[in-house]
């Protein structure tokens, strides 16, 4: 996607925090749960959630293989997966963005996982950090049914270069 396209994204981030089980297709981007307070130091692999990892385990290491990569992510690195979703049928969207959805607002992604969409449900970006991202990868896999596995989705880095291109 050109950068112009996506600077054009109008959607607003002004969601408070929610733990919301069910999405219909108009609300708001689901929030994960604030994080507990705590003093021990942060390390990259406690992003990857429990979860996460059942996810990696249970889903084919092919299915998350990149055409390319101009650099490796660094894990505590911020950025987003954009899955353009436009040329899906209804019922596809909403049963994408209800699975992410729960997976956020039941906080099985952890708290720095979110998502969002523009008004017209033209794409999807969903934040992570860059050790999670192959995870979150096989997660869009899982909830857009495969339909990602050749709709070009991308990982864009916190600069807004893309970083990683799917096929």
């Amino acid at each position: 996607m050109s950068t112009e396209a996506r600077s054009g994204w109008n959607c607003s981030l002004a969601a408070e925090p929610s733990c919301v089980v069910m999405l219909l297709h108009d609300q708001l981007p689901p929030r994960p749960k604030p994080p507990v307070t705590a003093t021990g130091e942060l390390k990259a692999e406690t992003f990857i959630t429990p979860h996460l990892k059942e996810i990696a385990k249970r889903m084919p290491s092919r299915i998350y293989s990149p055409v390319s990569q101009t650099r490796d992510l660094r894990e505590m690195e911020r950025g987003y997966w954009l899955l353009e979703c436009e040329g899906w049928d209804e019922d596809l969207q909403q049963r994408c963005w209800n699975t992410l959805g729960r997976h956020i607002g039941r906080d099985l992604l952890g708290w720095v996982v979110w998502c969002m969409r523009d008004k017209e449900f033209k794409s999807i970006r969903i934040y992570c950090w860059g050790v999670a991202a192959s995870h979150i990868n096989l997660l869009l896999y899982m909830a857009s049914e495969g339909t990602i596995k050749k709709a070009g989705a991308c990982w864009i880095g916190g600069d807004g270069k893309t970083i990683i291109q799917m096929p």
